[in-house]
């Protein structure tokens, strides 16, 4: 295998921080509108916005697992530094 094909770059950790933030953004905000649906539901009845309210949860488990992968890259240097600090 020619060393060509596995020449390309990563994004800086730095770089990575907006999309970070970005997500957690949307993390937040989902999960706000979530649970109003699921309130509003419930106390006025609807069917609707309960059954939405619900899917949200969905919504709201997706975007916590891309927040988790864009954490990820920051947290592995640290980790790795904790590893080897214990191997001593």
């Amino acid at each position: 295998m020619s060393a060509q094909c596995c020449d390309h770059n990563h994004p800086n950790i730095e770089e990575l921080v907006h999309g970070e933030r970005g997500t957690k953004v949307v993390f937040w905000l989902t999960v706000a509108t979530m649970g109003l649906e699921i309130f509003c539901g419930w106390f006025f009845g609807s069917m609707a916005l309960l059954a939405d309210g619900w899917h949200m949860a969905s919504h709201a488990g997706a975007n916590a697992v891309a927040w988790f992968a864009l954490c990820m890259p920051g947290a592995m240097p640290r980790i790795r530094t904790w590893f080897s600090e214990q191997e001593k």
